[in-house]
């Protein structure tokens, strides 16, 4: 295994996996007074940034449900923008809406794709298990559909990781790979299911022994991204040849060189390429070219 990692990412790489593996207690909770020293807040801001602007939506005080709203410049210009609902990464126990990382993917995928942004901040694990993130996102999407009017007159309203029992052939081989390890995604599904389960429940493994059938179901087309050296790899093409088989339209994209995670790194060679890809995706999905 090898793989080479431009200096200038190796450092927020390192701060990054050591704050997260300090902050995950044996005993499956988290050291929340140690993350907040690492997990840097950004403040709303009307003051474009790059040439977007930001407010928070709150949803629901008594669970700090809520949701950070990006608008690019370009979306007073048009009569019609993409809207994108973004759930931040984290393992469902780290990050929030308003965590820099957050803050700074949303703040390229707007200004990239020019498009209208709705990041949710949902309720973490292990404090809330499942299915309180799942519940969280839903009731965001059921507010937007009921108070449209909250989004910018140019939103569009007609615009995952998994895991099971097996260990496969990529979490085997990519055992020290950074960010995210065999070890701590186990750490991540203990904290995160519910007390009793195993890595073959249906928020894990959703194609799995106890999944549930979605041959009805209407799934928008979906493009999904694969890094090279991200141990849950062999999970993500099981997922993309599911889908495949149940008819859905997916997209497949790999960055053999890839880290999980590493739309999170800009100094990453993937990095630029990932947002060239989704802008393209979105572009052709908004003209119905695909």
């Amino acid at each position: 295994m090898s793989y080479n990692i431009p200096w200038k990412a190796r450092i927020p790489l390192f701060i990054f996996s050591t704050a997260v593996s300090a902050s995950c207690r044996p005993n499956f909770t988290v050291n929340r007074r140690l993350w907040s020293f690492f997990d840097f807040k950004v403040p709303a801001s009307q003051t474009p940034q790059n040439g977007v602007k930001t407010s928070d939506i709150i949803i629901d005080a008594s669970r700090d449900l809520w949701f950070r709203l990006y608008v690019p410049s370009s979306a007073s210009n048009t009569t019609s923008s993409p809207t994108i609902i973004y759930m931040h990464g984290g393992g469902f126990c780290f990050f929030t809406a308003d965590s820099i990382a957050t803050e700074m993917c949303c703040q390229r995928l707007a200004s990239e794709l020019e498009a209208i942004i709705v990041s949710v901040n949902y309720r973490l694990a292990p404090e809330h298990r499942f299915p309180c993130q799942y519940e969280d996102c839903f009731d965001i999407l059921k507010f937007i559909d009921e108070n449209f009017g909250c989004l910018p007159p140019s939103a569009d309203p007609n615009q995952s990781i998994f895991r099971g029992e097996e260990r496969t052939e990529s979490e085997i081989r990519l055992v020290g790979t950074p960010v995210l390890n065999v070890k701590l995604a186990d750490w991540f599904w203990k904290a995160f299911l519910p007390d009793g389960s195993d890595r073959d429940h249906p928020a894990a493994n959703v194609f799995g022994p106890k999944s549930d059938n979605i041959s009805g179901v209407k799934f928008p087309a979906m493009l999904l991204v694969i890094g090279g050296f991200d141990t849950l790899q062999d999970w993500q093409r099981k997922y993309y040849q599911w889908m495949k088989k149940e008819g859905k339209q997916v997209y497949l994209v790999e960055y053999p060189n890839a880290i999980h995670g590493f739309c999170g790194f800009p100094d990453l060679p993937e990095y630029s390429l990932f947002f060239k890809e989704m802008k393209d995706f979105v572009k052709k999905q908004y003209r119905g070219i695909i």
